[in-house]
């Protein structure tokens, strides 16, 4: 359970980071079809609620990990209008995938 001096201000931190990225895209073409391949990688450094040592949610917020993700991903322009592109996020905590479609006109 929580002490009621707990919940001060200045008991918590969350401090400023940067992250870093870095990714390089090809573009080939198959036929008049452009195909571009992409890779990539970035740095996350923790960046969360810090609570300091002597309060009892230190065990909750303690600032998490620094993780490193890896990325790839393809995409492509169909017909003239329309834009598909996929990309994957991986890193030790959590992996993504994400798909996307456009159409422009």
């Amino acid at each position: 359970c929580a002490k009621a001096g707990d919940l001060k201000a200045e008991n918590y931190d969350i401090p400023d980071v940067w992250e870093f990225h870095l990714g390089a895209e090809y573009i080939l073409y198959v036929k008049e079809t452009p195909i571009a391949l992409r890779t990539g990688t970035y740095y996350e450094p923790k960046h969360s609620l810090y609570a300091n040592e002597n309060t009892s949610y230190y065990g909750l917020y303690n600032g998490g990990e620094d993780i490193w993700h890896w990325t790839g991903g393809l995409g492509t322009v169909l017909f003239k209008h329309w834009q598909i592109d996929t990309a994957v996020d991986m890193a030790k905590n959590r992996d993504k995938v994400t798909v996307s479609m456009v159409y422009q006109f």
